[in-house]
């Protein structure tokens, strides 16, 4: 009887035993104005889905996100804000693709008070009767502008529409939306906060969408920020310019008539 014995080459067996490597999946990191966060968590899994690119999306204060990408400490590809001064601030730091600059989408801001509060007529200019100024629980509140980009616009407008003399006794500047949402619906403040957040929370009253010319355009830009990662942040930023993608902003209550 012959025995027959093959010998294999170690380096075969050895590929032959080894465990299927995983593929990698093209990842795209987003860090954006939590105003954005309903409509961008639609968009990315949209994206992830039609593209096979995963988008991995984080929301807050746009002044934290820009000391976190300064410092290294946010490893971000694009960046998403709602105040031009904060793009600025990444771009003087030569953080930034310049030439990838642009404006998605656009806010109003808002009037707001608890629920039944009196709305102004048509074509009153004279706000101030709105406000129960002598009840001693009365506050006015926006957000602080070094955190949030609606706080700017609405200290530019309470002094542009002739009302910081009678309410500044009143205000109560909040340095996070969770804090200025919360104690206009709980603790029935009155306020002013960007339109898409009127529109979700009804337990309080949009009084009036203020007019454009009370404060500076409010206008969120997106930029491709440097680093190993430019191409696929700019395929990104370039499906956010989509006809799809604008149908989503507008489905939340933001213009997209940018041009």
């Amino acid at each position: 009887m012959i025995l027959l014995v093959l010998f294999l080459p170690c380096h075969a067996l050895a590929k032959s035993h080894r465990p299927p490597q995983p593929v990698t999946q093209e990842n795209v990191s987003v860090v954006a104005d939590s105003r954005l966060s309903v409509p961008l968590s639609m968009i990315a899994r949209h994206y992830s889905r039609d593209r096979g690119v995963s988008v991995s999306a984080s929301y807050g204060s746009s002044k934290t996100q820009i000391d976190d990408i300064a410092s290294g400490a946010d490893e971000a590809d694009v960046f998403i804000g709602g105040k031009t001064g904060w793009i600025k601030t990444l771009q003087q730091q030569g953080l930034i693709d310049i030439y990838t600059r642009t404006v998605l989408a656009k806010n109003q801001l808002s009037l707001v008070g608890p629920a039944g509060s009196k709305k102004p007529e048509a074509g009153d200019p004279n706000l101030l009767h709105l406000f129960p100024v002598k009840n001693p629980d009365f506050q006015f509140a926006f957000g602080d502008p070094q955190y949030l980009a609606e706080g700017t616009y609405a200290f530019d407008a309470v002094y542009k529409l002739k009302l910081a003399r009678e309410l500044e006794p009143f205000f109560s500047i909040l340095d996070d939306a969770y804090t200025l949402n919360t104690t206009i619906s709980k603790h029935g403040a009155y306020g002013m906060v960007f339109h898409t957040d009127a529109l979700l929370h009804p337990e309080y009253e949009e009084l009036a969408v203020l007019p454009e010319t009370s404060h500076d355009p409010m206008q969120y830009q997106a930029v491709v920020i440097v680093g190993r990662n430019m191409k696929a942040a700019r395929e990104f930023l370039a499906y956010l310019q989509t006809p799809e993608v604008k149908e989503i902003f507008q489905r939340y209550g933001f213009d997209t008539a940018v041009n």
